[in-house]
């Protein structure tokens, strides 16, 4: 059988939209083995340690070759039990009890916290890594004069030791506040008073800073219309944390689907939902708020079920669903700023994941490797004109299509027009796709290069110690074939050429 052949349209004429890098983010937290057992060495390790700090440096180095452009830290629901006093100085407390879990379930709960990881360190990572730091403040446990004295020792105390060090200009205040689980758990107006309070405290020391504001992914809750309703006027960014396929139902939350061809492609159809869902939230700011108000969706990715924060696992199938997710961030750019996939080492589908002596660089990584090496700043309109389409059922929390084309575009162009990346997505199980590329306004000069990720199955995965099962390369492709390719299944790849 062979697909007929599908028509993408890519017009330079129109107007572009600048595309905030920080939308290819991580996020590290002090909950499961992403900081002990995963940048620091779990006991009886044999990995190699780098001297200064004590890092993995297997781990270390995978981290900084995925070229993360925004690292969130210290949570995540961690950051709400977090005294960040605890993580500097000479009096930096070495080892005690996770206090998120001691909160909800007495201090025998959960993993001691050894506290390897402080501000400093933190702030060193981001400048050695060379990515932006975000800092989540604590709302919970903590109060705004607390807030306010970490944004002085981060921008002045610790870059004035260190002038090396990054400053930081954006912090959220607090994680997830309208969710009983979280510590500080509140209603939406005593959370937006709290909000001014730290806002008001944080920005007297340094009013350049940046502040976000949490908002609800729900489409049901009115938290984001009542919190807004106090705050609008003193937020940059609203928070919103996306995990998919969001199905909390006990039958489900316990539950992966199973590795079939339906949840192959309900799984790569889950950009449509996050679209679905940001241009819901977005309406409801411009309603309430009466301006556009950035989204920075800084905890995203496909969780399944829980086990996954036990057990995680990073397939070709989830990773494909995550690149769907990126090109939706792309697209847009006008309305997302910030995005940190959660997590960047061992939790859930992480781009790194390690055993106690070996590390892996997973499909994840592989993927959001090829956006931070090849994505360029501005967007570019595409479409696909016609083609062969595919249809999904409901998957969870994953919508349904009806006939959606089998492939996905999302163009990207340098800031002076003169280079394009575009970036496709062939959603064929075991078929290629032709691409035919029609270009509107410009045309490819120079021999082009596409760059890949695939997998020989759906469910391929990198693991450590174990055979790698994820392919990635780079081809050359002559001028005159720049618009005419064929792409593999199971494939997501990028076209870079200079246009003329």
């Amino acid at each position: 059988m062979e697909l007929a052949a599908t028509r993408i349209a890519v017009d330079l004429r129109t107007p572009t939209v600048a595309i905030d890098r920080r939308i290819y983010g991580h996020f590290l937290e002090e909950i499961g083995r992403m900081v002990s057992g995963g940048l620091f060495p779990e006991k009886g390790s044999t990995a190699p340690l780098m001297r200064e700090v004590g890092y993995r440096q297997d781990v270390w180095e995978a981290c900084r070759d995925l070229s993360p452009v925004l690292l969130r830290w210290p949570g995540g629901c961690f950051a709400d039990v977090y005294r960040w006093r605890d993580g500097v100085g000479v009096h930096r407390e070495r080892s005690y009890p996770n206090r998120f879990w001691g909160h909800r379930f007495g201090p025998a709960w959960g993993p001691a916290v050894h506290n390897e990881l402080g501000t400093d360190e933190f702030l060193g990572l981001c400048r050695d890594w060379d990515c932006e730091p975000y800092f989540c403040a604590n709302a919970g446990t903590g109060d705004a004069e607390e807030a306010a004295a970490w944004v002085e020792y981060v921008n002045r105390h610790a870059t004035g030791h260190d002038p090396s060090l990054p400053r930081c200009r954006l912090w959220s205040i607090g994680n997830e506040q309208f969710g009983w689980w979280e510590v500080g758990h509140t209603t939406a107006r005593d959370y937006a008073r709290r909000y001014l309070r730290y806002r008001a405290a944080m920005r007297a020391v340094d009013p350049t800073i940046e502040t976000v504001l949490n908002g609800n992914d729900d489409l049901r809750s009115r938290w984001n219309t009542r919190v807004l309703e106090l705050t609008a006027g003193e937020a940059e960014y609203l928070s919103i944390h996306s995990y998919q396929p969001q199905d909390y139902r006990l039958s489900h939350i316990f539950t992966a689907p199973p590795p079939t061809v339906a949840s192959w492609y309900s799984a790569l159809s889950i950009g449509e939902t996050v679209l679905a869902k940001l241009e819901h939230h977005e309406q409801t700011v411009r309603r309430v708020a009466g301006r556009a108000i950035p989204l920075a969706v800084d905890e995203w990715n496909l969780w399944w079920n829980f086990a996954q924060a036990i057990r995680p696992r990073a397939c070709l199938r989830d990773s494909l669903g995550a690149a769907t997710i990126l090109m939706t961030f792309q697209r847009r750019a006008d309305l997302v700023r910030i995005a940190n996939l959660s997590s960047l080492v061992n939790l859930i589908s992480p781009p790194i994941l390690t055993d106690r002596d070996r590390v892996a660089r997973t499909s994840m990584f592989h993927v959001f490797k090829l956006f931070t090496t090849h994505a360029l700043s501005r967007r570019v309109a595409s479409r696909v004109v016609h083609g062969p389409s595919y249809s999904a059922a409901r998957l969870k929390g994953i919508r349904p299509v009806e006939r959606a084309p089998l492939v996905s575009v999302s163009a990207t162009a340098s800031d002076d027009g003169q280079r394009v990346a575009v970036f496709l997505l062939n959603r064929h199980h075991e078929l290629p796709v032709r691409l035919e590329l029609d270009y509107q306004g410009a045309a490819p000069a120079g021999d082009a290069a596409l760059h890949f990720v695939t997998g020989a199955t759906m469910m391929a995965e990198n693991l450590p110690g174990r055979i790698e099962q994820i392919e990635t390369g780079s081809r050359a492709i002559d001028r005159g074939r720049a618009q005419e390719l064929e792409l593999p299944p199971r494939t997501l790849a990028v076209l870079t050429h200079a246009v003329a």
